[in-house]
């Protein structure tokens, strides 16, 4: 990571006055030399990809990328990490409000036309209709080519165009300007001097595992495309690590798309809309005697509550977004039903961010952390992140984290009331160590990402990760009557049953899943 990009990044999010101040401007107009130098960079910017009115009157394009990701679906905390195969297309049609997305690697797509959309199982060809479609909602996807980003940051966003001055990367001089696009994100733009091409942008945000965080998303080179400057691929990075590399192995701008692109695909069927309605955010559900589930704590994150004679057991710290709170405010929903114990042991399912990225406010309270070896040091990193930009409960209160390991693939904790089971049954392509949790005297099971059951009353075909539990739960002979998934509702193991004989219907006609588990 080049340091001076990264000072000017966080520069932008100090204040207005602070880059003034680092620019050298201390005289009356000052915010209007730094608009008015920005707006320089960026119409040129602009020029070099083919000029504003060009832009604005591109009806679609199309991207067919190849190449490796980590994203948050590495299956290991620490290097080397795994990078899948990727492989990606994108069609996005504005003159008709229609789009097409698929991953392979997820074995996943989207279409939309108009105001109609589906999200694909391309695996089990399942299709459901999208609550929302419209193309605004995917503006990640637009941002694969950096014209449209420039094209808003001068028609919507002009009024936050500001200049930060000169930087290097990789060798080359660049000219960095900020502005705050559509999603309230303050972006830092930095351009080729001599080609004023887009090299990358950037913005800092906090993020529940790495604190401060700075994203990159680099364009690697240019060519020529239907009268057009464009990227030959991109690069994610996250504090300087690749995320996502790719190739744009074909760029079409303005080219012919049939209309078959963009509807159902043939032999696919659809899932009928779920008339269950989820509960609201933060609902406190007692499932059994003194054992709770916290229903959405982020999005559809279930966290799973044992109330000990003297302690609490807290499973599952979901952190989402920027906010950093969630967990904090499922502390407070958790003391107002179980008051006057502490929470004493907190475990996650699995170190991926939507199962753990909250654990630092479980720490800040003081409790124990029970998890497998590899995780070890990857709690003890978290811990230790900065969190200047938005300071929550363990930057506000520091202290070291109490860790206990599974050993031997088992843990127990007991009181003479109450006894719960922590069971390692990695490895899998998810992760290599996962975590489930048994109540042997109410007979349920909690699970995080392997029968992910959604909402929904009916029954998917059987991920991977059901098979999976499956066999553990008979090869350590566990009771189970119930399970209750991380992302999910309670269910009876018949459910996991009907799951995987679905997939054994199903699976003489499709290959079989490499990859990441879907989310079901």
């Amino acid at each position: 990571m080049n340091r001076k990009l990264l000072a000017f990044a966080q520069l932008t999010l100090i204040s207005l006055l602070t880059t003034i101040s680092a620019a050298g401007w201390q005289s009356e107009g000052a915010t209007e030399k730094s608009y008015q130098q920005a707006r320089r960079v960026l119409d040129a910017g602009i020029r070099a990809l083919g000029g504003l009115e060009a832009i604005s009157a591109i009806r679609n394009f199309t991207i067919a990328e190849t190449g490796k990701q980590i994203a948050v679906e590495f299956p290991n905390p620490e290097p080397e990490y795994d990078m899948p195969p990727w492989e990606e297309t994108t069609v996005i049609d504005f003159s008709g409000s229609r789009l097409l997305s698929r991953i392979k690697a997820w074995n996943q797509g989207t279409i939309i036309s108009g105001s109609q959309g589906f999200w694909l199982d391309l695996r089990w060809k399942r299709a459901a209709a999208l609550k929302s479609a419209s193309l605004q909602n995917y503006p990640d996807l637009m941002e694969k080519l950096p014209h449209f980003l420039l094209r808003d940051a001068v028609t919507e966003r002009a009024a936050s165009l500001r200049w930060l001055g000169e930087g290097e990367f990789q060798g080359r001089k660049q000219q960095v300007i900020s502005f705050v696009n559509r999603r309230g994100q303050q972006v830092s733009l930095c351009f080729d001097a001599r080609t004023h091409l887009l090299t990358k942008y950037e913005f800092l945000y906090t993020d529940g595992v790495t604190g401060d965080t700075l994203q990159e998303h680099i364009y690697s080179g240019y060519r020529s495309a239907g009268g057009f400057q464009v990227p030959e691929g991109a690069t994610r990075r996250l504090n300087g690590r690749v995320a996502q590399e790719t190739r744009y192995e074909r760029v079409e701008i303005n080219g012919q798309l049939a209309d078959s692109l963009f509807a159902l695909p043939e032999g696919f069927e659809m899932v009928s809309p779920s008339s269950y309605q989820p509960p609201q955010p933060l609902t406190m559900t007692k499932i059994a005697e003194d054992v709770y589930l916290l229903q959405r704590v982020a999005y559809d994150n279930n966290v799973l509550v044992v109330a000990f004679n003297d302690y609490i057991l807290v499973v599952e710290s979901p952190e989402l977004g920027a906010s950093n709170t969630a967990n904090e405010r499922a502390i407070a929903r958790i003391r107002e039903t179980i008051p006057g114990k502490p929470i004493r042991y907190h475990a996650f399912t699995h170190f991926h961010a939507d199962h753990s990225g909250g654990a630092r406010a479980y720490i800040a309270e003081g409790a124990t952390i029970v998890t497998t070896p590899g995780n070890k040091t990857f709690v003890e990193r978290m811990a230790a992140a900065p969190f200047t930009m938005m300071p929550d409960a363990l930057a506000r209160r520091p202290r070291q984290p109490v860790i206990e390991l599974i050993k031997d693939k088992k843990h127990v904790l007991r009181d003479d009331r109450h006894v719960v089971e922590f069971h390692d049954v990695g490895p899998y392509p998810h992760v290599k160590e996962e975590i489930i949790v048994y109540l042997p005297q109410h007979k349920l099971l909690f699970e995080g990402d392997l029968f992910t059951s959604t909402f929904r009353e009916d029954v998917v075909p059987a991920s991977d990760g059901a098979v999976l539990l499956a066999d553990k739960i008979r090869q350590l002979r566990l009771d189970v009557e119930k399970i209750v998934g991380v992302h999910g509702r309670l269910r009876p193991i018949e459910d996991l049953h009907k799951a995987i004989e679905m997939r054994n219907r199903l699976t003489v006609k499709q290959p079989q899943q490499t990859g990441r588990e879907s989310r079901q």
